[in-house]
């Protein structure tokens, strides 16, 4: 029925009408691509055994929900995607799946992701990050969800281990 991996089902995005704060930079992220949300997702069954490699029962919750923008402050966030970028870029299993270039670019233009979805509570914050980050800047977009969880997986990765000081 609707038996999903447990993040894919926030590969889902949907239209707002947030606009770029920074008028003056030409973003790799399209207005379009910055005003789509990602949204939080609630297990309906299968927590447990999610953990064991198994499926589970999921849908996208709307009331929580993260995008792109740019801007000044929001230190935290951009702290976090930088983490992203330097695990990524350090990762071999998914070498030239993501422009790490366009992606350095952006960050170093204001970019963070915007989010109201709790983390710590297993409501998909670090996978609504991932599932924006694999649509925004992957190069090589698939349907296939084998190869889709080798491409999200080692991202999702970076939130689940320890933050090393």
């Amino acid at each position: 029925m609707f038996s999903y991996f447990c993040f894919s089902i926030l590969l889902l995005p949907c239209k707002c009408s947030r606009l770029i704060k920074n008028k003056h930079y030409n973003p790799s992220l399209t207005l379009a691509e910055t005003s789509k949300n990602f949204y939080s997702k609630v297990l309906l069954f299968g927590e447990y055994t999610v953990t064991l490699g198994s499926g589970a029962l999921a849908i996208p919750y709307q009331g929580f929900r993260g995008h792109s923008d740019y801007g000044h402050g929001h230190d935290e966030s951009r702290k976090n995607l930088f983490r992203l970028l330097s695990y990524v870029s350090k990762t071999d299993l998914i070498e030239n799946v993501y422009d790490l270039e366009a992606f350095t670019k952006d960050l170093e233009n204001g970019l963070y992701f915007s989010s109201n979805i709790p983390a710590g509570y297993g409501l998909g914050s670090s996978g609504a990050v991932v599932a924006w980050f694999y649509h925004s800047y992957s190069t090589r977009k698939t349907t296939n969800l084998g190869t889709l969880k080798i491409y999200l997986v080692p991202p999702k990765m970076l939130f689940m281990a320890p933050v090393q000081v």
